[in-house]
């Protein structure tokens, strides 16, 4: 069976439950993306959520979902390192930001 139809996802997007992370790169956007799209991932029970806010250089990762809300959301600067949870490798959060 070819990868893209184990999941069945030809006939559905993914359920949150099925992802492990689902990411938002923001311009202008953050304060939606961490209030109204953030409840939609919570509520589809995505366990973790990264929002990369561009202009101000920093990480937002939402974790361990409860209804609409995330229980943590952890800041991150450019400096930081961060670590998707059940994964151990650590990542510099200025690696995936754009230079200044």
């Amino acid at each position: 069976m070819p990868a893209a139809n184990k999941g069945g996802y030809q006939r559905h997007h993914p359920r949150g439950y099925a992802l492990l992370l689902a990411v938002e790169v923001s311009d202008s956007t953050a304060g939606f993306d961490l209030t109204r799209k953030a409840a939609i991932y919570a509520n589809a029970g995505v366990p973790e959520y990264w929002v990369l806010d561009l202009p101000r250089r920093w990480s937002a990762v939402p974790r361990n979902p409860d209804g609409p809300v995330y229980r943590l959301v952890p800041l991150f600067s450019a400096p930081d390192t961060a670590t998707m949870e059940g994964v151990g490798e650590a990542l510099g959060v200025g690696k995936i930001l754009p230079e200044q």
